[in-house]
């Protein structure tokens, strides 16, 4: 009875650890793999039929500060999200308002939905190649596949719904 006891004991606990164990995602030297969330970075976008360059920098806190440099029209203009509030700025005016009041459809929103996703964790790793991972999130305005390199570092953002898609470049990680 002992026996058949202790086999069950085997089949029902040693049995479902050993399977879960083996089933971790690991890099090929054995790190979990991630998605760095506290960066600065160069960006250029296309969003509906508007193209914006400029430099970001996000974190994992939900804070954002992206300035625009490209096009001419938009040149020095600053966007900033902390909490839930937004500040926009440019040539020495500055406005602050709560995101509710920010049309949401806004290229600003669309690109903070990606990043505080990013942020707050909410991707998940959909494959991982020889140059990188890809990774999908859930955002308001439908599913955006991120890309990355080996460092875990974002090279390309895009939410084909929402004709959205944004790359990186000089990507420096800002975790410590």
């Amino acid at each position: 009875m002992a026996e058949k006891f202790f086999k069950t004991l085997c089949v029902f606990i040693f049995l479902p650890i050993i399977a879960l164990c083996g089933c971790q995602s690991t890099y090929e030297n054995n790190e979990t793999k991630t998605l760095n969330t506290d960066f600065s970075a160069e960006f250029s976008a296309s969003y509906k039929d508007m193209t914006v360059k400029g430099t970001l920098s996000a974190n994992r806190q939900g804070m954002a500060n992206i300035n625009i440099t490209y096009p001419d029209t938009l040149k020095g203009m600053s966007v900033n999200y902390k909490n839930s509030e937004i500040f926009i700025s440019s040539e020495n005016l500055e406005c602050s308002a709560d995101e509710a009041f920010i049309p949401s459809g806004s290229f600003p929103n669309v690109l903070h939905s990606v990043l505080k996703g990013i942020g707050e964790g909410k991707h998940s790793l959909s494959s991982q190649g020889e140059n990188g991972c890809t990774f999908t999130l859930k955002t308001p305005f439908g599913n955006c596949i991120l890309s990355t390199d080996n460092n875990g570092n974002l090279t390309k953002a895009e939410i084909g719904d929402a004709d959205f898609c944004i790359t990186f470049s000089n990507v420096k990680s800002n975790q410590t």
